[in-house]
């Protein structure tokens, strides 16, 4: 039989079993079905495979328009026997909660509102005075998911605590009353959690590529310590990575979101895509996609190469029409941030010239550069399906808030070790 590499005619040489399509193809078919990637039962506790963090100033800017419109404090309460008969206190908010991240005693996952308010005291129905005061609030959050996928913030008001006050009305001062301050306080509390429920602060929808959701949010930390909120999201996608730690990851401190994602995340992705035909896999001799097309495509490594490269190795097979073998080819996909968008690009490819894996035609690749720069077009053509579905997946989902329009910007990236970490800029908005 005389030789072609990919296509061309070299020479005859003997038999040789690495140039044998039968042999070949069933490589390939092996190949390509180690690599398919089914969805999985996201384990308990999953490893995370991306952390996103949202500084304390972030969430004040975020929850701004939210929170005027649902202020968990107002309510009337009993305060003691005054001269002018038994008096009652009626509170009311003076502004919108600010949010605090710091310890709270036996709650670690509370957040603390800090809001000013007034209250009006009067006794047997007669108004007496007013006063004013502040309170730090400790609201417990937790996650809760729809039917949809989409993950929501939850602030149970009906779990709130009044963690710290100060108030002041007709000559009482809660410093110097501790009795009457903490009774009023009490009363106080039971009314703030019979009249308010489990409210939605944000939503984060799952992590979308073409129509399947591959990251979910699975776990909340409040990071008192650096002042963030961390959500730790997992993945369906089988996953071998060893995941981003909610506590470890250190921000940039100047982004309003902050984003680290397991670089394996990448290669499970691009598997998953192969697998579903999103990403092509067989091409005909002009390089164009085809189901039943001479060449095929596997996917080896996609693993960081450098802050702004990944390194991919793909197999490229030639699998029918005689002289057949396969070539291991390497391609760098570049990191690139161009008007507020980040984005993959396929480098160069080039053929891995002594690589153990290379036979038949691949072989007879390295002798004759030629047969190499024929087939470029077909691998121009998967790095940039590839990128382009990868591209998708770089791109971080909206944050959902009452009555809020947010709109996201990286500003940095850089491959980071085993991570890609994103530094994100948000400007938001009144919804109208």
């Amino acid at each position: 039989m005389c030789a072609l590499l990919l296509s061309g005619v070299l020479g005859c040489r003997g038999e040789d079993i690495s140039f044998d399509c039968e042999h070949q193809m069933e490589a390939f078919v092996a190949t390509a079905e180690r690599e398919v990637m089914p969805l999985v039962p996201i384990p308990a506790p999953p490893p995370y495979a991306a952390v996103i963090r949202l500084s304390e100033e972030s969430l004040n800017r975020i929850l701004v328009h939210a929170l005027a419109q649902n202020v968990p404090f107002s309510g009337e309460v009993p305060f003691g026997i005054l001269p002018q008969g038994p008096g009652t206190a009626a509170f009311e908010p003076e502004s919108a909660p600010k949010v605090a991240l710091r310890p709270v005693a036996g709650c670690p996952e509370c957040v603390v509102f800090q809001l000013d308010f007034r209250v009006g005291l009067s006794a047997s129905g007669t108004p007496l005075s007013t006063g004013v005061g502040w309170v730090d609030l400790a609201i417990p959050l937790y996650l809760q998911e729809d039917p949809a996928g989409a993950v929501h913030v939850v602030a149970d008001y009906g779990r709130a605590d009044i963690d710290d006050w100060y108030l002041s009305v007709f000559g009482f001062d809660s410093e110097q009353h501790d009795s009457l301050s903490g009774a009023t306080q009490l009363f106080l509390e039971k009314q703030l959690r019979e009249s308010f429920g489990p409210t939605i602060l944000l939503t984060l929808p799952p992590w979308v590529i073409e129509t399947e959701a591959v990251l979910v949010t699975r776990d909340l930390l409040v990071d008192t310590t650096r002042k963030h909120l961390v959500l730790g999201l997992a993945t369906n996608l089988p996953f071998y990575g060893s995941g981003r730690d909610l506590r470890e990851i250190a921000p940039d401190p100047t982004a309003a979101l902050f984003v680290a994602m397991d670089t394996e995340i990448f290669g499970a992705l691009a598997h998953r895509l192969l697998g579903q035909g999103t990403l092509p896999r067989r091409y005909r001799e002009d390089g164009q996609p085809d189901e039943g097309g001479t060449y095929g495509v596997t996917l080896h490594e996609l693993a960081p190469a450098s802050a702004n490269t990944f390194r991919t190795e793909l197999r490229l097979w030639r699998i029918a029409e005689g002289y057949c073998g396969r070539a291991a080819i390497e391609m760098p996909l570049e990191l690139q941030l161009e008007a507020g968008r980040l984005a993959l690009a396929p480098g160069p490819a080039d053929l891995v010239v002594g690589h153990p894996d290379n036979q038949g035609a691949g072989v007879a690749a390295e002798e004759d550069e030629s047969l190499v720069e024929e087939h470029r077009s077909l691998v121009s053509t998967f790095a940039n399906r590839l990128t382009d579905l990868l591209t998708r997946g770089l791109q971080f989902p909206s944050l959902e808030v009452p009555r809020t329009t947010l709109r996201f910007e990286p500003r940095s990236a850089a491959l980071v070790e085993t991570s890609l970490e994103m530094a994100i800029d948000m400007q938001v908005f009144l919804a109208e």
